[in-house]
């Protein structure tokens, strides 16, 4: 019986890291990218934009993705977007601490435009049946 207990354990254990361990993985390459000063490196105008909507697009994702596999559909998109809004808004706050990097509203709007986009993915691809769901 004790074999059974430890067995059920685990598999509690691994259902949460399968859970939590990608948003938290993806907020920590956030984090990362972030702390990074690109004095030296030439993006074109609008690129830096795009790369926000990419990347904050992943991250609503894993969120919303957290969500389903934590069986906490009700207001899971409405959560989703809030959540990645809200650490859209401390990157920004967390760049502007670094040297080279500064607070811009608008990577803001596209942090937030990506958490939109990856609701609005979800939805679509629910609706077609799109087996997007890992």
């Amino acid at each position: 019986m004790a074999i059974l207990s430890v067995f059920h354990c685990g598999s509690r254990i691994m259902k949460i890291v399968n859970i939590y361990l990608p948003p938290i993985s993806y907020a920590c390459l956030i984090f990362f990218l972030s702390s990074r000063s690109f004095d030296s490196v030439y993006v074109q105008p609008g690129m830096d934009k795009v790369a926000h909507l990419i990347l904050y697009t992943g991250f609503g994702y894993v969120v919303l993705r957290a969500f389903r596999k934590a069986g906490r559909r009700h207001m899971a998109g409405v959560w989703t977007v809030l959540i990645v809004m809200f650490y859209g808004m401390t990157d920004e706050l967390h760049q502007y601490l670094v040297p080279g990097r500064q607070f811009e509203m608008v990577d803001l709007l596209f942090d937030s435009l990506g958490g939109c986009l990856a609701l609005t993915f979800s939805l679509v691809a629910d609706r077609k049946g799109w087996p997007i769901w890992f």
